[in-house]
């Protein structure tokens, strides 16, 4: 990934011809040359500079192919850096051609892909063109006010609808949750309230709250479930008295079931795209904390779970011992390798002005492996683990708040990345979910 050669050549010897010398050199460069070719280094291949990104959008004179090339590359760094320069310009009306590459490209690839939070940045920045449009209805002159309905109306109809619909369609509660949640900005909120009410019976305390929520907003209506009255863990279907208030829930809805049908008619949903992301990711290998080596391919046959977590991050020490379950229980079909990332926000330590380290709490070293150690016996958990010290894996996946989860179908594709913990009961769902879409070709 990130190895380096370095070729030193010792000085001729008097007696060899200079022929003899360029010879060697020429072989030398174009070993290097080829071993840069085949075995990218790791700056090369996943890091990707978002200030010298932004600098080169603002300095081009064509800002929308700069953009595209970006997208197109298939990587997640860049194309969250789309997305959001994207947003920034979403309600610009002077370039409509932002708003165009938003809605019209990136919107219908991007908003079922493998990363989740692509998708939210996505929903965030056509959320803002649907805000200016709501503010542009709710603030018109009566002569006015029919036009700018039936531009709001086709916008949801078009872009925010379909948009979340895939969410609500999706594997993950948590990205339920989120299609809930951008949903209930919609003006017209019938067309989903039968796929929002199809989510109440769901382990899930947010979800079940959410949809809730949603359903009273649409009908006025209130079956009696309030989060601050459901548990934080656990299946929320065993709260006494919850099924009887999901029951009329579902009673309620199937009551209007051809008004709420009516409303979904002439809703063109997004055809979901296939996975797209880079081979290169692919190409995963590295080394566990006990010495042994492994590659991705090592692994066919089985999902694949990188998840990137440290001794400080709190929701990860509630979730190693759910993975670890996971992985005892799934040992023929999965493999989950827990990736810590301690020691690396600053790995080569604080300097001073003449270079010299004055801090080396981080990176490799024996404090570091110490308080991974002790905190995997502590929660007795027997993952493999694999110290990402070198920063060589995270890169790749762009994670920003731990938990970061990277996952990989049995025939090694990159299929999700998504940030947070997950519940036990969640976990299930998504590897299920997994196991059901088609291979990538």
């Amino acid at each position: 990934m990130s190895d380096q050669i370095a070729s030193e050549s010792a000085p001729p010897k008097r007696s060899s011809s200079t022929g003899r010398l360029i010879k060697i050199l020429v072989v030398i460069l174009l070993g290097k040359l080829a071993f840069d070719l085949f075995i990218p280094s790791k700056n090369d291949a996943f890091t990707f500079d978002s200030f010298e990104a932004e600098q080169k959008l603002i300095d081009t004179p064509e800002p929308i192919k700069y953009l595209e090339e970006l997208w197109s590359s298939g990587k997640i760094s860049q194309r969250r850096f789309v997305v959001t320069s994207l947003r920034n310009q979403a309600t610009n009306e002077e370039n409509g051609s932002y708003r165009e590459l938003l809605l019209n490209r990136c919107l219908s690839e991007g908003i079922s892909d493998p990363d989740i939070q692509l998708r939210e940045l996505l929903l965030s920045a056509t959320a803002r063109i649907h805000s200016s449009l709501l503010d542009d209805f709710r603030y018109s002159k009566d002569g006015d006010t029919n036009v700018k309905k039936e531009a709001l109306v086709e916008f949801e109809e078009k872009y925010l609808i379909p948009s979340c619909l895939i969410q609500l369609e999706d594997f993950d509660p948590v990205v339920n949750s989120m299609g809930i949640r951008y949903a209930r900005g919609l003006e017209n909120r019938m067309p989903l309230v039968e796929k929002v009410s199809g989510l109440l019976d769901q382990p899930n305390t947010e979800l079940l709250s959410q949809a809730a929520g949603f359903l009273r907003l649409v009908t006025g209506e209130n079956q009696g479930i309030l989060f601050k009255e459901l548990p934080e863990k656990g299946d929320v279907r065993e709260v006494p008295g919850i099924k009887e208030k999901i029951s009329k829930w579902e009673s309620t809805i199937e009551e209007k079931h051809d008004e709420y049908l009516n409303a979904f008619n002439g809703i063109k949903p997004f055809k979901k795209s296939p996975i797209h992301l880079s081979h290169d990711y692919m190409d995963l290998r590295g080394k566990t904390m006990s010495g042994e080596s492994f590659k991705l391919k090592d692994f066919t046959g089985k999902i694949v779970v990188l998840s990137f977590w440290a001794t400080w991050c709190t929701p990860c020490a509630d979730e190693l011992p759910i993975l670890d379950k996971l992985q005892k229980d799934n040992g023929d079909s999965l493999k989950i390798l827990a990736v810590s990332l301690d020691g690396v926000p600053s790995i080569h330590g604080i300097k001073d002005e003449e270079g010299n380290t004055i801090d080396d709490s981080s990176g490799n070293t024996s404090q570091n492996r110490m308080k991974i150690e002790n905190m995997l016996e502590k929660l007795k958990i027997d993952l493999d683990v694999v110290w990402d010290v070198n920063n060589e894996l995270a890169p790749r996946y762009d994670g920003g708040d731990l938990p970061t989860h990277a996952i990989y179908d049995a025939t090694g594709h990159l299929v999700r990345v998504f940030g947070g913990s997950r519940s036990k009961n969640a976990w299930d769902n998504i590897l299920e979910g997994i196991k059901q879409i088609p291979p990538a070709h």
